[in-house]
């Protein structure tokens, strides 16, 4: 499995077999993964009003603080000050700071019930999340190289294939559980 389609049919096979509360598990786990990883520099040009709130969700996730109410608190006050600043606002958010609220706006629209099998909508928002979550790692890589992507040499490019093996260690993990 190298492309791009092969991870996504493998992903698209192996999500489905999950209840509600796994694929809450593997959510957390991935943005988990996603926070420890991120560079010392991370929030360097972001905003300063801006700062505490990333600090804050970070802190969340590094905590394995999962409390909704918590997340979206900061997420919305991310918000508020973008629209108080109106057309001042600077709208340029980086990658890493976007990918985290990306990656929670879907953990969010998790139902985080304990069924025994997993809705189609939670089935559906847990692989868009994969998805933004790998192609997070893409994105690094087309930025670095300044070329794009081959997607069906996906995973010879070390930086997607590191993400993808911690995919499918959360996943394994997972299904052992």
């Amino acid at each position: 499995m190298k492309s791009y389609d092969a991870v996504m049919a493998y992903v698209g096979h192996t999500i489905p077999q999950f209840n509600d509360a796994k694929l809450t598990k593997v959510a957390q786990q991935l943005i988990g993964y996603v926070v420890q990883t991120l560079p010392t520099d991370w929030l360097a040009h972001e905003l300063p009003s801006e700062q505490p709130h990333y600090q804050a969700l970070a802190k969340l996730i590094a905590d394995n603080d999962w409390q909704d109410a918590a997340i979206n608190a900061e997420l919305l006050a991310l918000d508020d000050i973008m629209w108080a600043m109106g057309d001042a606002y600077p709208h340029n958010t980086g990658d890493y700071p976007l990918q985290l609220m990306v990656l929670l706006d879907y953990y969010l629209q998790l139902d985080k019930t304990d069924n025994i099998t997993a809705s189609d909508e939670n089935i559906g928002t847990m692989i868009m999340l994969i998805d933004e979550y790998l192609g997070f790692y893409e994105k690094l890589v087309e930025q670095q190289s300044s070329t794009p992507i081959n997607i069906d040499h996906w995973l010879t490019y070390p930086e997607i294939d590191k993400a993808f093996d911690q995919l499918q260690t959360i996943i394994e993990q997972t299904e052992s559980n």
